[in-house]
């Protein structure tokens, strides 16, 4: 499972990645991206909650490393507890 960690004003880099995973034969249930809403927070399910299960479940997590993802305090949790998982 691959955690895309990325700023909401950047999800088109976001989505050019996913487009890169699909070409080299990565499934999109393979892949989470919260700005997407076939890979990411379902509607009705808790923001939070979701962000956490995902990270924990994660193998990978992708930082798209932008001006906006430093400003964002939900990126930088996710940079946090990314580390403390170890992923």
């Amino acid at each position: 499972m691959i955690f895309i960690s990325h700023a909401s004003v950047d999800a088109d880099l976001g989505e050019h990645l996913i487009d890169i995973f699909k070409e080299l034969g990565i499934p999109k249930d393979e892949i989470f991206f919260s700005s997407s809403y076939h890979t990411g927070v379902k509607v009705g399910d808790d923001f939070i909650e979701t962000i956490k299960y995902e990270l924990k479940r994660a193998n990978i997590v992708i930082f798209i490393l932008t001006e906006e993802f430093y400003r964002s305090v939900y990126c930088m949790n996710e940079m946090g507890a990314a580390w403390i998982l170890e992923k």
